[in-house]
């Protein structure tokens, strides 16, 4: 039926109505859960204005179900001489019927990793197969680019800024190692700027430029192989109609059928490290490696395996380690290329040494490009005109120092104006906004700290007596600070949570080590996860909330308990209640009804109906997907988690259907799995070892306490000292034990508590420190 209006669709959008003949979720659906899910899946209204081809092989469509749920539907394209409204011809469209179920099964495999689109289910419509999954919000890289160039060379001209070309690079490269790691491995043979999105649900670009990390989804598996599947053909090739990869960014093998062992070199992961170098190296430079496009008849097979590509000059010296990892990935042998691993390092140091070493300001002043900047700064105290913060350098209540802040004329200091926290309609804040509340906006002036020998703690009194409006900084027997406004300074993630000697109070320091929201805080907040941090308002029964990395309220206070963001989703308990998932605007996307939870990973979260239930995991919307079976249950990742069986002590590894991987592991605990490995403690011993995702021993048990792994290394505690350090994959020392306590790694620094000072700061991953210990917490919290 055509021509039906949707309720909530634009005007004049048109759509039809499409129902499933059959249809199978890509999820197990307890019995009591099939009505629910044949309203949810099996009638759809979709959008022809919507339909964009993918390849030779389908249509893709934007699709709303009855709930006004968002999905892909991807649909076979009949052949070219099919009737219109015929079904199949069996002996004419049988292969490409099987070969496009096998694209299913190839893409089935990621489903739920970070960096893919989740598959809800396969199905019939008018006998044609179909494909429903998730809508991926956002932009493709080649849709994206106007967006992502904010910076200007010397002859003016706008370009995509090297670190944001870095962070897509790392991002992307995430994605692939997990496909490669996962039980059926996926080399996906297509990677394109059309293939590569940008997800904007959570946060825009704008914002993962600003903080350099970047939401990935990579699409279109129509040429990908399971490397280990006995057919090990995409959909190109079971119909006779290889598709190379793009040739602009394929990699030389893909170009040809007439080199010896081409079927294996195109099951190798270095074709995805060649496709994707190539779109890092055209987002850097501008062009990409060969200008195939303009090169009329030439072979792209000869030209990139007898030519060398264009030069990839470094815009600064600072960039040539990072030129120099892009052109390693683009040469013609894979033998010579760098592997994804490497690449992902080499990036990762690149970003790490660029952090560095920051353009002064004048200088960033002339080359970030501000024409389209709106006209006022939420932290301004006037519109257009930005108030600039001075950081006070500080550690261990010793104040380095402070400035005369600039203060624009016109900028009210203490002076008060009353004004919406945030604007309605402005993303998550302005939801929030919407309510009602105000609050008094004051500019918050940190040199201010320097008067009346303020600065001596750090600027505590100072910013309290800016926030209260009391010059003597309000009384010293109460603990409220009015949070209103939070008294953040210049920087940009990632921030790291840091505990002030002198007041004892929590902030959040830059990587340089200066605060960057000041240390006000009564509780110690959480770590920040898609841009915001679990942060308690002030006083005895102070309620939670989040705060942005721009330092302002996106989710106002009112949860007793909450957990960081992850996969859009954070857990939160209600005062007195029950635990549910609220989406990043705070609303409720799971209504609060478990007694316990964790972390929403893979598509699905651990939960626990009563005190003494038992545990499962649940969908985003709060469905069982796997019924409460086990006593214990950790977060998946990589495709496993750990559970506990109901008898107590005997573990076992599951993987996403909940089928056992590997069992009868006696263990008191065990964590999630990271970089194919997960941590478990030894029932025999307490001593703590890894496990690979196949259940094989890796690490024997012999260390007091072990964390996860994060690039090659893993904080580990000496079981004969007591004292922590970091081991690699083998459970050798890179950094010897010699630290009171090291935490979790958060953006490739880890947490450390000094033994002689028994005062805490940031290590980096040689163990050198990136933040001086001066101060007496830090981040030691295990975030499973």
């Amino acid at each position: 039926m055509a021509g039906t209006d949707l309720p909530g669709a634009a005007s004049g959008d048109e759509f039809d109505i499409i129902e499933f003949d059959d249809f199978t979720p890509a999820a197990p659906i307890a019995p009591r859960e099939k009505d629910r899910s044949a309203r949810r899946f099996m009638t759809l209204f979709v959008s022809e204005r919507s339909a964009r081809a993918v390849g030779s092989s389908g249509v893709v469509y934007r699709a709303k179900n009855v709930l006004g749920e968002q999905f892909a539907l991807k649909r076979l394209r009949p052949s070219w001489d099919t009737p219109a409204g015929a079904a199949p011809d069996e002996s004419r469209d049988a292969g490409r019927i099987e070969a496009f179920r096998e694209e299913y099964r190839t893409q089935f495999a990621l489903s739920n990793l970070p960096g893919f689109p989740q598959l809800f289910g396969y199905g019939t419509i008018g006998s044609w197969p179909a494909i429903l999954m998730e809508w991926v919000e956002g932009e493709t890289l080649t849709r994206a680019r106007a967006e992502l160039a904010v910076e200007r060379d010397e002859q003016g001209r706008l370009r995509i800024p090297a670190r944001a070309v870095a962070g897509i690079g790392v991002a992307a490269l995430d994605a692939l190692l997990l496909a490669g790691r996962a039980q059926r491995k996926l080399v996906h043979r297509d990677l394109s700027p059309n293939n590569i999105m940008l997800r904007t649900s959570a946060r825009p670009i704008a914002d993962q430029l600003l903080d350099g990390t970047f939401d990935v989804c990579l699409i279109d598996f129509g040429s990908a192989t399971l490397v280990e599947s006995a057919s090990a053909r995409s959909f190109t090739v079971a119909t006779s109609m290889w598709r190379g990869g793009t040739p602009e960014y394929a990699a030389p093998e893909m170009l040809t059928n007439d080199i010896a062992g081409v079927a294996a070199l195109r099951s190798s992961a270095s074709i995805d490290v060649y496709a994707l170098c190539s779109v890092l190296y055209e987002l850097y430079a501008g062009h990409t490696p060969f200008g195939i496009g303009q090169r009329g008849n030439e072979s792209p097979y000869l030209i990139k395996t007898t030519q060398a590509p264009y030069p990839l000059v470094p815009r600064t010296e600072q960039d040539r380690p990072l030129v120099e990892a892009l052109c390693a990935g683009i040469r013609p042998a894979q033998a010579d290329r760098i592997s994804a691993a490497d690449l992902r390092r080499a990036l990762e140091r690149w970003l790490e040494s660029a952090a560095l070493i920051k353009p002064a300001a004048d200088e960033r002043a002339a080359h970030i490009d501000t024409a389209d900047e709106p006209s006022g700064d939420p932290l301004s105290g006037a519109a257009g005109t930005p108030l600039t913060m001075v950081s006070v350098e500080h550690g261990g209540g010793r104040a380095a120092g402070a400035e005369t802040a600039q203060v624009p004329a016109g900028t009210p200091t203490r002076e008060s104006t009353t004004t919406p926290v945030a604007t309605p309609g402005d993303g998550a804040a302005g939801k929030h906004a919407a309510r009602g509340r105000t609050h008094t906006r004051r500019a918050v002036v940190l040199a201010a700290c320097a008067l009346g020998g303020l600065a001596a703690i750090g600027g505590v009194v100072g910013v309290r007596a800016l926030l209260t409006g009391d010059p003597d900084g309000g009384d010293a027997e109460e603990p409220g600070i009015d949070l209103s406004e939070l008294p953040v300074g210049e920087g940009s993630l990632p921030f790291f949570k840091a505990q002030d000697q002198q007041s004892e109070r929590w902030g959040y320091l830059t990587a340089e080590g200066s605060w960057w929201l000041q240390p006000v805080l009564d509780h110690k907040p959480g770590p920040f996860a898609q841009g915001l941090a679990a942060v308690a308002d002030n006083g005895d029964d102070a309620l939670i909330g989040f705060v942005s990395a721009q330092g302002t309220w996106a989710i106002e206070p009112r949860f007793a308990e909450a957990l960081p963001f992850s996969e859009n989703l954070a857990a939160a308990r209600e005062p007195d209640g029950s635990w549910g998932f609220i989406d990043t605007e705070g609303a409720w996307a799971v209504s609060p009804m478990f007694a316990a939870v964790g972390p929403f990973s893979q598509g699905r979260a651990a939960a626990r109906m009563g005190e003494d239930g038992a545990w499962g995991y649940i969908d985003a919307s709060g469905a069982w997907m796997l019924a409460p079976t086990w006593i214990r249950a950790c977060a998946f990742a990589e495709g496993v988690a750990a559970v506990e069986a109901t008898d107590g002590g005997t573990w076992s590894l599951i993987d996403q259907a909940g089928t056992e991987v590997a069992s009868g592991f006696a263990w008191s605990y065990a964590r999630r799995a990271s970089e194919g490995l997960l941590a478990t403690q030894d029932a025999a011993t307490g001593l703590w070892g890894f496990f690979d995702t196949a259940g094989a021993t890796a690490v024997p048990p012999t260390f007091r306490a072990c964390l996860s792994f994060s690039g090659g290394r893993v904080p580990a505690q000496d079981d004969a000292s007591g004292l922590w350090g970091l081991i690699d994959t083998n459970g050798a020392w890179i950094v010897a034990p010699t630290f009171e306590e090291v935490g979790p790694t958060q953006s490739s620094l880890f947490a450390a508590r000094d033994a002689e000072s028994n005062l805490c700061g940031y290590l980096n991953a040689d163990g050198s420190w990136a933040i001086a210990p001066e101060y007496l917490g830090a981040e030691f919290s295990d975030a499973e």
